[in-house]
């Protein structure tokens, strides 16, 4: 064999050898590819932050995760694609004894009023239903004692319709009032019995039928 082909034949031994150490390369960074996919797979038990934003596809905020930086309680905070806030949900103190209440928000489409509030406290649940300038128009109450809903005049304010379970009592009762809130009509009990009551303009009774 000439020093030519001594040279040849050992240059393609190294060529061999080369494309066998390229195959055990690549495949330890196939295996390294698919073991590091694999992790990026497993969802964690546990993510802790201060804060969380979805951002939509044009840059903007529209959900908010956080919690309140003056009493620390947490809420969501729900936008629309300009940002204005439509839907909440929070806690927020209840009085001077500490106690915390749970408390939902829903909002019209200018963002501007409330049309839905949703209040639980310790001892009484609420729905507030309002009109899209921020205007009373349905209360739904409940409390140990009973529950009772409230139709309301968006001009004055005030509750022309009742409907529930009398506080003092127990008894359920029908009420109508004028858009002033004086009674009108009630239906109910007294000691026991049905009874109809009619009261004057000013709110005063006048005839009582049982």
């Amino acid at each position: 064999m000439t020093t030519t082909e001594d040279r040849v034949h050992a240059l393609e031994t190294q060529v061999r050898r080369q494309r066998r150490w390229n195959i055990a390369l690549g495949v330890v960074l196939v295996g390294g590819g698919l073991m590091a996919a694999t992790g990026m797979q497993e969802v964690p038990d546990v993510i802790r932050a201060k804060k969380f934003e979805v951002i939509n596809d044009t840059g903007h905020s529209v959900v908010h995760l956080n919690s309140d930086p003056d009493d620390g309680h947490g809420g969501l905070v729900i936008t629309d694609s300009r940002e204005k806030p439509i839907a909440a949900i929070t806690a927020r103190g209840g009085n001077l004894a500490g106690e915390v209440n749970g408390y939902a928000l829903l909002k019209s489409n200018n963002g501007l009023a409330s049309t839905m509030r949703l209040i639980g406290t310790r001892k009484q649940g609420m729905i507030l239903i309002h009109n899209d300038q921020g205007k009373p128009l349905v209360a739904i109450s409940g409390t140990d004692k009973g529950g009772q809903i409230f139709v309301d005049n968006p001009r004055t304010g005030q509750s022309v319709v009742a409907i529930g379970v009398e506080l003092t009592g127990g008894e359920g009762m029908i009420e109508t009032r004028s858009a002033e809130g004086k009674k009108q009509v009630r239906i109910g009990s007294v000691l026991g019995s049905g009874c109809l009551s009619t009261y004057n303009e000013s709110g005063d009774l006048v005839r009582l039928v049982d």
